[in-house]
């Protein structure tokens, strides 16, 4: 029998600030506020009657901050205001000071704040940069880039409708007559953690490394994916752009099988996570194969402060295996390129960036190297192992947990059996991809033999695509 650990507290609970914060002004149900998968309006306010299938990730925080979404408007408060005013409330203490009697009842307590974007569809979807400078807010189909105030701005006496300055991604590729949003990531690497990555279900990379001083950022993309016409790739001097508004893609086997559920990155970029995590995009398609794409950068990118000083070494040493003339000739061209890869960023002169305050150290920025390519390979789709663990696999989304480099060192050595108990007990040593399917199955798979950096031949080359790595449940 499960334990219960607590109930929820009272400060979140009828009548208190904290639950109005979540409550609807209209108890009532309506379509537009339904689940999922009910109607919702369009911009000239006609109903549309298509469904929708994708998350919901209508909560967002920011530290102690929280964005709600609430009748397809977005509320902030701070949980520790929340839970402060209601201490005050039971010790018989009103929010003007005064004293009054804890069963009181305030239905205008301004336990929240109202912030105003010109977004007239259903939010589906609320994405706070790491930095907590700049908040996505997704639709179905558009997504739109807010730029958040400060805490003490937000948390002024004068509670009444902000409105916030908001920039459209994409004004002609992400629109209604186009493909739906899978997923919206920011790229873990990137300048000032303000490089966007979206994801369509009809399989197209974008990545927009947006800039609040040039809006033309938020207009045109850096670096743009068909994941369909990669998976058919021969050679990185192939096209693997989009295709535009208007054309016809055509008929492909591949459509029928790549249709986007959901992306995540292998990781969120800290100091202590290894090798190529943070340089992979992991992609689940809905009928159950998985994708990788590493190196996957923009132009101009951010690494850790360790990132870099534990990647070389490996690569180095791979090169070096390349003497060995028992490895076959796609390994050996994998780890020369990874050798040119790294040759190119270490004979950058990185451009020093200021941090966010005096005190804080420069950012190193390193431009993308060159060669062999921006785009990598497509690598899968991955054999999720045992065969016979689910025949079809209808999957929704996908996370990832980076492996931590402390541990693989201390996986590496037998010196102190302990403390590598230990270790393993807080974190993996290898990565750990999680699976959600859309019967409520979770799956969660090892990736024993680890992704890598990978990139097509310059030169055209006969290839099949066959699943080539395994995830173990």
């Amino acid at each position: 029998m499960p334990k219960i650990i607590s109930y929820t507290p009272s400060w979140l609970s009828r009548p208190s600030p904290g639950f109005q914060c979540f409550s609807s002004a209209d108890q009532s149900p309506t379509p537009a506020s339904g689940g999922s998968n009910g109607y919702h309006r369009s911009i000239n306010g006609t109903a549309r009657s298509e469904k929708y299938y994708g998350p919901n990730r209508i909560l967002a925080h920011r530290g102690t901050e929280i964005f709600v979404v609430v009748d397809n408007t977005i509320r902030w408060s701070d949980l520790c205001m929340l839970k402060d005013e209601q201490e005050d409330r039971e010790q018989g203490v009103g929010s003007n000071g005064r004293s009054r009697q804890a069963t009181d009842y305030e239905p205008s307590s301004n336990s929240y704040r109202v912030l105003k974007v010109p977004v007239t569809e259903k939010i589906r979807q609320l994405i706070p940069s790491p930095n907590g400078t700049l908040l996505a807010i997704l639709t179905s189909h558009t997504v739109h880039v807010a730029i958040l105030p400060d805490s003490v701005h937000l948390s002024q006496a004068d509670v009444g409708p902000l409105r916030l300055k908001t920039h459209t991604i994409g004004p002609t590729a992400h629109v209604l007559s186009q493909s739906p949003i899978a997923s919206a990531l920011w790229h873990p690497l990137g300048v000032a953690k303000e490089c966007l990555v979206t994801v369509t279900t009809e399989a197209v990379v974008r990545v927009w490394e947006l800039n609040q001083q040039n809006r033309w950022t938020f207009d045109r993309s850096t670096l743009e994916i068909d994941l369909k016409k990669l998976a058919r790739g021969t050679s990185s001097q192939d096209d693997f752009g989009a295709t535009g508004i208007g054309r016809n893609r055509g008929f492909s086997l591949d459509a029928l099988d790549m249709e986007v559920a959901a992306a995540s990155f292998g990781s969120t970029g800290s100091g202590t996570e290894s090798d190529w995590s943070p340089f992979t995009l992991w992609i689940a398609m809905k009928e159950g194969d998985v994708y990788a794409l590493c190196p996957l950068l923009p132009t101009k990118w951010q690494p850790s402060t360790s990132l870099l000083s534990t990647l070389a070494p490996a690569v180095v040493a791979k090169a070096a295996s390349m003497e060995d003339g028992m490895m076959a000739e796609e390994e050996r061209r994998k780890f020369a390129d990874q050798y040119q890869w790294m040759t190119d960023i270490d004979k950058q002169e990185p451009t020093l960036m200021k941090g966010v305050t005096d005190l804080s150290p420069l950012t190193q920025i390193y431009d993308r190297p060159s060669f062999p390519g921006p785009i990598p390979r497509l690598q899968g789709p991955f054999r999720i192992a045992p065969d016979d663990a689910e025949d079809d696999l209808e999957l929704s989304d996908v996370y990832v947990i980076a492996p931590n480099a402390d541990d693989i060192e201390v996986a590496g050595s037998e010196e102190d059996e302990t403390d590598s108990e230990t270790l393993y007990q807080e974190s993996s040593s290898i990565p750990i991809v999680c699976l959600v399917t859309t019967s409520g199955r979770v799956l969660i798979c090892l990736d024993i033999i680890g992704v890598e950096a990978q990139w097509l031949p310059a030169k055209k080359v006969r290839t099949q695509m066959v699943p080539n790595d395994e995830l173990h449940p």
